[in-house]
Order: C-alpha cells, then sequence, then structure tokens
C-alpha cells in the first residue's frame, strides 16, 4: 500500500482493453452513419439537406469527448506529508498521465451519482472545479469500488483534518 506517509489505492476492477475502446468507438460511428445513411436515401423533395446537420450534431460531440476526455484510472495515491493527491489515469490512446490535487484548497463531494441508476457512488475532488478537477466512479466492473472510494474519500478528510489543525 505505501509508506505510513504515502497511501495507494489501486483499482480492483480491470482495465478496459485498447481493442474494447476502439470497437466501442467505431460502433458508436457505424450506428450514426447507417442512421445518417438511412435519412439520406429517403430524402423527400422538401428536404434541404439537414441530414448533414444530424450527423454534425452526433459524432462531433460525442467523438470529441471519448477521444480527448476518457480517463481509465490507474491508481490514486494520498500523500500525507505534502497534503496532495495524485490521479494517475490512462487516456483513449494508452497514454499514462496524472493530476494533482492540493488538498489544502481542495474542495470535494462524495454522493450518489444523479446519472447512474444503480446507485453508483461518485467523488468530486477539485481545486478548481474548471481546471484541475477529478471525477472517480465506483464500479464493480472497472476502476475502483465503493469500500475503496470509502478509504480515499477518510483519507482525504483525515489530511485536511491534519493541515487545518497545523495552521
Amino acid at each position: 500500500m505505501g509508506t505510513s506517509d504515502t497511501v495507494e489505492f489501486i483499482p480492483e476492477g480491470d482495465k478496459p482493453s485498447p481493442n474494447k475502446k476502439l470497437s466501442g468507438f467505431l460502433l458508436i460511428n457505424a450506428f450514426t452513419i447507417i442512421i445518417w445513411y438511412l435519412l439520406m436515401h429517403n430524402k423527400h423533395s422538401y428536404d434541404n439537406g439537414m441530414s448533414w446537420l444530424f450527423i454534425c450534431l452526433i459524432l462531433i460531440p460525442v467523438d470529441s469527448s471519448i477521444l480527448f476526455f476518457s480517463q481509465d484510472p490507474v491508481m490514486v495515491t494520498l500523500f500525507k506529508a505534502e497534503g496532495t493527491l495524485q490521479y494517475d489515469y490512462t487516456d483513449f490512446w494508452g497514454n499514462e498521465k496524472s493530476r494533482t490535487i492540493d488538498l489544502k484548497t481542495a474542495y470535494y463531494k462524495y454522493a450518489l451519482s444523479s446519472n447512474n441508476v444503480g446507485g453508483a457512488m461518485r467523488l468530486l475532488i477539485y481545486n478548481n472545479y474548471f481546471k484541475n478537477q477529478v471525477v472517480i466512479r465506483a464500479s464493480d466492473k472497472m476502476g475502483f469500488n465503493r469500500l475503496q472510494l470509502d478509504e480515499i474519500v477518510a483519507g482525504i478528510k483525515e489530511i485536511q483534518d491534519n493541515l487545518q489543525s497545523n495552521t
């Protein structure tokens, strides 16, 4: 797990393989193109080519969010002495990256995810909501489970309490 000043959390769930990510990406694009083709094939005389708008409105935001904002967790590390949280992840292309959050000024919210019907927990922690933000969702199949998120939140609380008592 680490030293007494460092606590590491490694996801218990599986990591999605690059082939699975790519096949999902291609499936979404193929489905959208098939719908677009059906719209073009059944073109009526009053249609002014709005089916191109359909494909742009669907594919551009979906593809850009998958390609640029996909993050698969590798490890979360809490550094007690420095008061930081380091979130290591891989992007869509398989590059390993990390994001560091200073816990002295960090805000966090740990609650049920509103977009998941199954009641999955979600940890949102940030220094600046728009620039330095980490979102970790509990999942039994991929990534961290709920027990691990509970331990991460307890570690964050402990570090923030120690930092406030030292100042």
